[in-house]
């Protein structure tokens, strides 16, 4: 088995055939697909059960005992998997139909570790917007470099099963892929990218990781704390408060105002991390972000709350209403 394509569920009932029919497009047959039902309240389950008598590929089901959330989900498909590398997919979301075919042509010439590849995001409307990993990657001349710049997110990435000997997943709802990309990246010693758009991540705003709660700034406080852990101290490090910038003061302190925090825990966040990091502002790969996520961060720096929680509504509204 060439490929394991591991797709997490919970309650995807109105979307999940979707899901599987896209997987009959693929032009390369070579794969299996796990389907782990989380614990779902709906007919997921059952929809996968009488779904995988019908399809072509291979399938296997497999359902936890109770909502475990996405980090141990995943994991129990890892344990599961017997492909030679490994592929992640919402149940929401979908493959292009060469995606397998293309990895496969690259794989054979590039021998990867990892591949990282382009995504789109998919609205209802039709529309879709690039997701560029290969653009960031231009600049990526080590494990460093690429642990620093990848997005994190497991579906825009492939993975030679053997890199996840010794991994396991965060016990979290939210960021548990951000916390294990970084010690695969450390892991492997070949990495390569292939500049196409292979995945679709449909962009639901009603979804669990667009829905204000603290909770989720939490998890990407936890995530990195994790990582940390991890990882070897010392290699990394420059890397790694990169990492931390990302998820904590923008990803954390982004949806901790999105959930309506105090000015009290917003500063508390901020102090935590500049105990580790106290020259983070001059950190290398900064220059790499995005202009509005370098403002965001001058704000954090100077502990201006009333300034980004005006970032925070535009940042909402641009996302419900201008599809960015």
């Amino acid at each position: 088995m060439f490929f394991s394509i591991i797709v997490p569920c919970f309650n995807s009932e109105n979307f999940i055939n979707k899901t599987t029919s896209m997987l009959t497009q693929q032009s390369f047959n070579d794969f299996e697909v796990i389907f782990i039902d989380d614990g779902s309240s709906d007919y997921t389950f059952d929809i996968l059960a009488s779904i995988s008598k019908s399809v072509p590929y291979k399938t296997t089901i497999l359902q936890n005992t109770k909502n475990s959330g996405p980090g141990i989900t995943k994991g129990v498909g890892v344990d599961k998997s017997k492909g030679d590398y490994l592929l992640f997919m919402d149940s929401d979301d979908w493959f292009e139909p060469e995606a397998l075919q293309l990895l496969y042509t690259h794989l054979s010439q590039h021998h990867s570790d990892i591949v990282f590849f382009d995504a789109y995001r998919a609205y209802d409307t039709g529309k879709k917007i690039l997701i560029s990993n290969s653009e960031a990657f231009n600049h990526c001349q080590t494990n460093s470099d690429y642990i620093a710049l990848a997005k994190g997110c497991l579906p825009y990435m492939c993975f030679k099963s053997e890199l996840w000997s010794g991994v396991t997943f965060p016990a979290l709802y939210n960021a548990e892929d951000i916390a294990v990309i970084p010690i695969l990246i450390s892991k492997a010693k070949n990495i390569s990218v292939l500049a196409s758009p292979l995945y679709n991540y449909y962009y639901r705003v009603e979804s669990l990781s667009n829905t204000p709660s603290a909770d989720i700034y939490k998890s990407f406080l936890r995530s990195y704390k994790y990582t940390c852990e991890k990882m070897i101290v010392g290699k990394f490090d420059e890397a790694l408060e990169f990492h931390g910038i990302k998820n904590v003061l923008y990803g954390a302190i982004l949806n901790a105002l999105r959930a309506g925090v105090g000015k009290n825990i917003f500063i508390d966040i901020i102090d935590d991390f500049e105990q580790k990091h106290p020259f983070w502002i001059s950190n290398k790969y900064i220059s790499y972000l995005p202009l509005v996520k370098r403002i965001f961060l001058t704000q954090v720096l100077k502990k201006r709350f009333h300034l980004l929680m005006m970032y925070v509504k535009l940042h909402r509204f641009a996302l419900e209403h201008l599809k960015i």
